[in-house]
């Protein structure tokens, strides 16, 4: 199976669906688990889904219909049981059809595998194959320049259903850009998008629905293909519009029907080649069926990602990118501007800053007792040509990465020396018309677009070269080795990190620069040169890459490749609110909303940035634009789905927030994994019984877990020799290879929290139950409830007394938790809070009252992050601390007590960081 994973997808008109029999016997059928898949004798093909194991009925009322579509010269043997085998994924059995296509026929081979994960029944995969042994040429079925399709198919859609054969199916599209709402459709078809609709969701489809058996629960699927046709991703055609703009899913549809397979303006393959939709199914919900998929896809590829060395994913960081006060969009080009409009340098009403501004900033932010680690510094710098020196280029490439003199005396070395943090630095394509690169390489065919990079045969040198570059620009004259000079970092990272001042990469209009490459496009094999040769060059530099405007078929493409660490999840912070830039908007709401993708590829969410509390700049830029700014909201948003990304002018920085989410030496107190849809957020989607209210009116609830699990030998507190790792959680770093359920008993003696955040839920009262956690909580477990806006625990006091007690206890772990709408964050001015947010923390406890157990510190958003807390080895009660040396941690922990009406009793202690950066204590 190739390593290069995409889009994959058949133009609903090609498509001619048979329905067929359930009750037919004649053919071959595999089953995985609770998922069966049947192909008749006509190529008629059936997906049955267990209902919570539960044997499928004759008529299963979810079901996937479909059939293997023949194109008249296509001719094709009875389908049959292939035997066994076993391959990355696992052991499968298999049915193959052999098929020839043409007059001199060129073999086509479909395959159907269903794998035994070795589970109690909840899970299953079936992956469908489409290989062309020797290869196969006139494949081309897109114009993507004209717009238009070729007809018919070479070779069948695969597979290719039939959705309203399935009256009980229903199919929430999640993963879109712009809308104040979820971000995520619903309709009959998985691909039900709209053209004014920006998706993320090429490469996977959820689909879910109501149980049978239990219809206030979900059942859900993960489908997702894969091969080397890459930019099919962005030229589909959107179901019912016409409109060639954008990606519907990991399929074509028109609403009705949902095909897969091959298509692209590729001509050719080699022999040996193989295309790949893997469909994933859990009858425990959307989130264990995501899991499932995501852990599937990192065991077979071996993932490993570098991102415990990523600062900008690891720590508090300064931003710079559109919505940033340092940016300059949207500044007003007259005297209140630091520098007005300065047009060899930036277009488009872009003004630009000045070293003493961005120096002021990043005071701003130390000031409040969290440093930041890294800056990322965006498009406004360096210098590109005029609009008028060639119309049809993009603003966005560089003619040189360099830093104007007149505002910058020591260029990007001056910055990095003056800010004491390493860069991320920014450029998505090339200007050819001259500047550094004019002239030496060749450059792909893109000079109607703009988005110009080289070829790929000399993208790897490239990016060796501008990394390189980047590096030597921004290295100081005396450079004295430290990292992040006056802020304490353990002695192994220092040292691993000595002599680092370009510590990232961001590229950006991803998508732009893949789909406006011709030779990307139909020669295969280039579509992944890019990522392949950003990945080589970082790696060999000690850098970390963002993509931009990627999309999942990236994500999946990047799952082998190490530096590729994270990608945009949202619009920009100043996207356009009822047609005017503003940054009162919406659009980091989609983080949360698109974390599933992120979650299954382990690819860090980046969301732009945010400022971290109202400051009205309007004389300056975006006039009224921060009426009902909800600073809050977006920070506990960035947190708990991954970068912290502070947007700030000087003197504005909201210490109490940013304490909140970060150590004093800039770590960040991070969840396991990213903040993401609760299965029953989705459930007015697919017709549940029991829903989320006011959904359709922008109610979200999100959530994620938390571990304190043992302290790691090779954390960095413990490192004897040099170390680029930030950071050490064991908790996280079992979930690369097995899903959250399986890590947690892994992890014998952790401490388990989940945090369930709501937005605009508060038309009525609503209960999140134990059984909507994911994990779930076990019968073994009582669960503890608070809102982090209630008083914090009283040392050695009863935690659930009616009267004055911390915490709620529940010990039906299955029934109500909480009520997501009760206790709001409150609203620090009139008007101010638009958006009305609940953070709650559930805290598992042990039924038998046996043990102590952490809560952590109740001040920050993640009170039981394990990028604070550990324990040692075999001993849950001996806690140890992780921070900077001297930082003072509150602590409340819970232990056994019969002196107690609820058997608990709180603990609450100021616990000191040792010079080392741990210290240890027990919770007695």
């Amino acid at each position: 199976m190739s390593a290069a994973w995409a889009t994959v997808a058949t133009m609903s008109a090609l498509v001619v669906m048979s329905a067929w029999s359930v009750s037919a016997v004649a053919g071959a059928s595999v089953s995985s688990g609770p998922l069966g898949v049947r192909v008749a004798p006509d190529l008629g093909l059936l997906v049955t889904f267990a209902d919570h194991g539960v044997a499928v009925a004759a008529s299963p009322a979810v079901h996937l219909d479909g059939t293997l579509y023949a194109t008249p010269s296509m001719r094709c043997s009875q389908p049959a049981a292939a035997g066994h085998g076993t391959d990355s994924f696992g052991t499968f059995t298999s049915i193959s059809i052999n098929c020839s296509v043409g007059s001199a026929p060129t073999p086509v081979d479909y395959s159907i595998m269903a794998y035994d994960l070795g589970q109690s029944g909840g899970d299953g995969l079936v992956i469908f194959d489409v290989a062309l042994p020797r290869g196969a040429t006139g494949l081309r079925m897109r114009d993507f320049v004209a717009g238009v399709d070729r007809s018919p198919p070479q070779f069948a859609p695969f597979p290719s259903f039939d959705l309203d054969a399935s009256p009980a199916l229903q199919s929430p599209v999640a993963l879109c850009y712009g809308s104040e709402r979820p971000h995520m459709l619903a309709s009959k078809g998985v691909a039900g998008m709209s053209s004014q609709c920006l998706t993320l969701s090429g490469g996977m489809s959820v689909l879910g629905w109501t149980s049978e058996q239990s219809p206030t629960s979900l059942a859900g699927a993960v489908i997702t293909a894969a091969n080397e046709f890459h930019l099919s991703l962005n030229r589909l055609q959107h179901p019912g519009t016409g409109h060639p703009g954008a990606a519907t899913g990991s399929n074509a549809s028109d609403g009705t029907h949902w095909s897969h397979g091959l298509s692209a303006e590729i001509d050719a393959v080699p022999p040996g080649f193989v295309g790949r939709t893997m469909l994933y199914y859990s009858s425990q919900g959307l989130n264990a069926a995501v899991d499932g998929w995501g852990t599937t896809l990192r065991q077979a590829y071996k993932t490993e990602k570098r991102d415990a060395e990523d600062v900008f994913l690891q720590t508090a960081t300064l931003w710079t990118d559109n919505g940033a006060a340092l940016n300059g969009e949207q500044w007003h080009t007259n005297a209140s501007a630091p520098v007005a409009l300065h047009g060899q340098y930036q277009q488009l009403n872009y003004s630009m800053v000045d070293q003493e501004s961005i120096g002021a900033v990043a005071d701003s932010i130390s000031a409040t007792g969290v440093s930041a680690r890294g800056t990322q510094i965006d498009c406004w710098w360096y210098p590109t040509l005029l609009v008028s020196d060639l119309p049809h280029h993009q603003f966005y490439c560089g003619l040189d990465w360099v830093l104007p003199k007149e505002f910058y005396p020591n260029g990007m070395a001056g910055v990095r020396e003056r800010l004491g943090t390493p860069v991320m630095m920014y450029m998505p394509a090339v200007c050819t018309g001259g500047g550094r690169w004019a002239g030496r390489f060749n450059w792909t065919d893109t000079a109607s677009q703009g988005w110009v990079l080289p070829v790929a045969a000399e993208m790897e040198t490239f990016f060796n070269e501008l990394f390189s570059y980047g590096i030597a620009t921004a290295t100081p004259s005396h450079d004295g080795g430290d990292p992040w000079p006056g802020v304490w970092a353990p002695p192994m990272v220092k040292a691993a990190w000595s002599g680092t001042h370009m510590a990232a990469y961001e590229t950006d209009f991803f998508s732009d620069l893949e789909g406006d490459n011709p030779e990307a496009r139909t020669v295969y094999g280039k579509g992944q040169v890019l990522l392949e040769a950003m990945d080589s060059a970082a790696s060999a530099k000690n850098l970390t890459v963002q993509i931009c405007g990627g999309t999942v078929p990236d994500f999946l493409k990047a799952l082998t490749l190490p530096s590729i660490t994270q990608a945009r999840a949202t619009n920009d912070y100043d996207g356009e609110t009822g047609s005017k830039h503003t940054i009162n908007g919406y659009h980091n709401f989609a983080a949360p909303d698109q974390a599933w993708p992120f979650w299954g590829t382990r690819m860090g969410v980046s969301k732009d940035n945010f400022w971290t509390e109202y400051n009205d700049l309007s004389q300056t830029m975006y006039p009224n634009s921060q009426t009902s700014h909800n600073a809050e909201l977006h920070a506990v948003i960035a947190l708990l789905t991954g970068v912290v990304g502070i947007g700030d002018w000087r003197n504005m920085t909201n210490g109490t927030l940013l304490r909140r989410m970060a150590r004093q030496d800039g770590i960040l107190l991070k969840p396991d994994r990213p903040l993401g849809p609760m299965d029953l957020m989705l459930g007015n989607f697919i017709n549940a019984t029991r829903t989320l209210p006011a959904t359709a009116g922008g109610a979200r609830a999100w959530h994620t877990h938390v571990t304190c699990a043992p302290e790691s030998p090779e954390a960095p507190e413990l490192a004897t020799r040099p170390t680029r790792a930030l950071v050490s959680h064991v908790g996280y770093d079992a979930t690369l290879r097995l899903t959250a359920p399986e890590a947690l008993k892994q992890l014998p003696g952790h401490h388990l929290q989940w945090i369930v955040v709501g937005l605009n839920t508060t038309t009525v009262p609503f209960a999140i139950r134990g059984a909507d956690l994911y994990p779930a909580a076990t019968p073994e477990q009582h669960v503890a409830s608070r809102s982090f806006y209630q008083p914090a625990c009283a040392n050695n006091t009863d935690p659930f007394a009616p009267e004055g007690g911390c915490l709620h206890l529940q010990k039906d772990s299955s029934g109500d938790v909480l009520d997501i709408s009760a206790s709001p964050a409150p609203c620090p001015a009139v008007g101010l809070c638009r958006h009305q947010l609940t953070v709650h923390s559930i805290f598992a406890l042990p039924a038998a009252g046996d043990r102590a157990v952490l809560l952590g510190d109740l001040s920050a958003y993640v009170s039981l992050s394990g990028y604070r807390f550990r324990h040692l080895p075999g001993d849950p009660s001996q806690i140890v601390v992780v921070g900077a040396p001297k930082e003072t941690v509150p602590v409340a922990y819970l232990v056994p007590s019969a002196a107690s009406a609820s058997g608990w009793i709180a603990k609450v202690a100021g616990i000191v960081v040792g010079a080392d950066g741990r210290t240890q204590f027990a919770m007695v």
